[in-house]
C-alpha cells in the first residue's frame, strides 16, 4: 500500500470516534498516543510502561501530562464526562480543543505509537480531527472523513495526503472506537478495535514543524471534532500488535470505564451557578517584596475548582495552575519599582469564576 493510503486509514480511523493507536520508528518523527486511564494500567500492559513521551488521561476537566511535563491547555470549555478507559473523557462542540505548546520531546520521533479512543455525536463536517500538529504542512494528523456511518480513518506525516487511509466498516454516532497507529522500522502499520487494518512501508523522516499539538481540533480551528477523546497517548516507540490488544482490552469492557481504582469523575450538577470563593494568601498586603517571589491562592467550590489564574495590575502572570494548593511564581525584576495589585480568578468545573480581592505589594529594587 501507499504511503499515502497508509495515512489516510489512520486518520479517518481516528477521527470516526475510535481508539486510534500509530506506531513508528527510526528515522520517523512520529509520535504515539496510547489509551489507558492510569499508571497503574499502563504497568498493566507489557512493553507500553516504557517509551511512553505523554499521556492524557482525561479523567478530571484538565491536560495534564500523566507521563511527562507536556501539560496542555484547555481551550473553548471542553466539558468533563464518564470516560472509556479509567473514569472520564473530555467532550468537544466544535469550538473546543486541547492546546499543548510544542516542543522537542513531542516530534522528530524515529519509531513511534500514536494512539486514542473516540466517539462522534453527529457528522456535521465531514472532515474530523482527532489530533493534529500544525495545519497545510502537518508533522502529523489523526482524522476521519465521516459525511455518514461509511468513515475513512486517516493518518497523515509531512502534510500532504494521508499516508495510510482505511474504512472501518460502519462508524455509528455515540460509540466508543479506539484508533493506533505505529512505525517499527519502515514499517507503518494502522489499528482499529485492536486488530491490524493496514501496513505497509514508510520510510521518509517526518521533520519537526515547530507547530503545538492540537487534540480535537486544528491550529486554525478547521475539521473540528464533535465528539469525546479519552486516554490519548504518545511513545517514542513502535508497539507491538500484543500491546494493542491489551491496549484495547483495557477500554473494552461493557458500558466503558476500563476498570481500575479511580474514582469517578465530578460531574457538575445541571444548572450549578454557584461561583467559586478564592483569595490571596500570600504575600500579605502591605508587604515589601523583591527578587522571586511565590504568590499563593485559597480556593474552593460546592462542586470542584477547576483551576486559579493570577495577575498582577490586571495582567496575567503564568499559566492557570489547576492543582491545590494554587500559585505561581513571580519574577520582580519584571514589573516596576512602586505599588502593584495582586489577584486571584479561580474558575470551577462549571466555569462559574471569582475575582479575589486585591491585595497590595511595594516592589523594591534589590541592588
Amino acid at each position: 500500500m501507499s504511503q499515502k493510503n497508509i495515512l489516510a486509514l489512520a486518520t479517518l480511523a481516528l477521527l470516526a470516534g475510535g481508539f486510534l493507536i500509530f506506531t513508528a520508528s527510526r528515522s520517523q518523527h512520529i509520535f504515539s498516543l496510547e489509551s489507558i486511564s492510569t499508571r497503574s494500567q499502563t504497568a498493566a500492559v507489557s512493553g507500553t510502561g516504557s517509551g511512553l513521551v505523554t499521556h492524557y488521561t482525561f479523567d478530571a476537566l484538565n491536560a495534564t501530562d500523566a507521563a511527562g511535563s507536556n501539560t496542555g491547555t484547555l481551550v473553548g470549555n471542553p466539558t468533563l464526562i464518564s470516560g472509556k478507559v479509567g473514569s472520564g473523557a473530555l467532550t468537544f462542540n466544535g469550538l473546543s480543543s486541547v492546546q499543548i505548546a510544542d516542543n522537542s520531546t513531542i516530534e522528530g520521533f524515529g519509531d513511534f505509537t500514536l494512539s486514542a479512543w473516540f466517539k462522534l455525536s453527529g457528522y456535521g463536517d465531514p472532515y474530523i480531527t482527532l489530533l493534529s500538529k500544525g495545519m497545510n504542512g502537518e508533522a502529523y494528523k489523526l482524522s476521519l472523513y465521516a459525511p455518514n456511518q461509511s468513515a475513512t480513518a486517516m493518518c497523515w506525516l509531512n502534510g500532504g495526503v494521508p499516508d495510510s487511509s482505511f474504512v472501518p466498516g460502519g462508524v455509528q454516532l455515540n460509540e466508543w472506537y479506539h484508533l493506533v497507529c505505529t512505525r517499527t522500522g519502515s514499517t507503518l502499520k494502522t489499528y482499529w478495535n485492536g486488530a491490524e487494518k493496514t501496513s505497509s512501508t514508510y520510510s521518509n523522516t517526518v521533520a519537526p514543524n515547530n507547530k503545538d499539538l492540537i487534540i480535537g481540533n486544528t491550529e486554525v480551528g478547521l475539521y473540528p471534532l464533535n465528539g469525546s477523546i479519552d486516554d490519548v497517548r504518545i511513545y517514542n516507540k513502535g508497539l507491538t500488535s500484543a500491546d494493542i490488544s491489551e491496549l484495547y482490552a483495557l477500554g473494552s469492557g461493557s458500558g466503558g470505564g476500563g476498570g481500575g481504582s479511580v474514582p469517578p469523575p465530578v460531574i457538575p450538577p445541571a444548572g450549578d451557578s454557584t461561583a467559586p470563593t478564592v483569595s490571596i494568601a500570600s504575600p500579605s498586603n502591605g508587604s515589601t517584596q523583591s527578587g522571586t517571589i511565590t504568590i499563593s491562592a485559597n480556593a474552593s467550590d460546592n462542586v470542584g475548582v477547576a483551576g486559579v489564574t493570577f495577575k498582577v495590575d490586571g495582567s496575567t502572570v503564568g499559566s492557570e495552575d489547576t492543582s491545590s494548593p494554587y500559585s505561581v511564581s513571580l519574577n520582580t525584576s519584571s514589573i516596576t519599582n512602586g505599588s502593584h495589585s495582586l489577584t486571584a480568578t479561580a474558575r470551577d468545573t462549571s466555569g462559574n469564576t471569582a475575582n479575589s480581592s486585591a491585595v497590595t505589594i511595594t516592589r523594591i529594587w534589590a541592588g
